[in-house]
């Protein structure tokens, strides 16, 4: 007898609400939480880089820098490709798109703080160092999830090939 039929029944509880969410938002929520904690850890390196390059082998703001940017490079390729972004594709499908934009965000993050945060705030610059990159994050997470590391599920990517 169904359950409409008898009025001393419960009523059917409603799904979970991770069952309501679609699985592609699923994947997207879990890959932004994963996105923002690879920021905070990308911060630490980058941050203790930085005072490293500058106090202990005092380099100038800007080698100092480029080299915790270059540290954080590897740190956040393999973050970004072994657990933020992780994909049906072969790490060499997804190099070149990584690289371009990759590449292109490091370099404005480096504009945007050597060339403007160091000369407005010349005593701030772990703040400068920390806003420069959340400026970009955005457009960084978004080109990620879409096009660099772009999220199939495992039955329609066996399919294509």
């Amino acid at each position: 007898m169904p359950p409409t039929d008898n009025p001393n029944a419960a009523p059917a509880a409603p799904p979970p609400l991770t069952a309501r969410i679609r699985p592609q938002h699923r994947v997207l929520g879990v890959r932004a939480v994963a996105f923002l904690c690879g920021g905070g850890v990308n911060f630490a390196v980058n941050g203790g880089t930085f005072w490293t390059l500058t106090h202990l082998e005092h380099l100038s703001k800007n080698a100092a820098y480029a080299g915790s940017l270059a540290v954080t490079t590897v740190c956040l390729f393999l973050w970004s490709y072994f657990v933020n972004f992780r994909t049906s594709h072969a790490w060499h499908d997804c190099l070149g798109r990584y690289l371009t934009v990759f590449g292109l965000m490091q370099a404005l993050n480096y504009l945007l703080t050597t060339r403007i945060g160091f000369r407005l705030f010349p005593n701030l610059e772990y703040v400068v160092i920390a806003a420069a990159p959340m400026t970009l994050a955005g457009v960084k997470f978004l080109l990620y999830n879409y096009w660099v590391f772009p999220h199939k599920p495992l039955a329609k990517a066996e399919n294509v090939g």
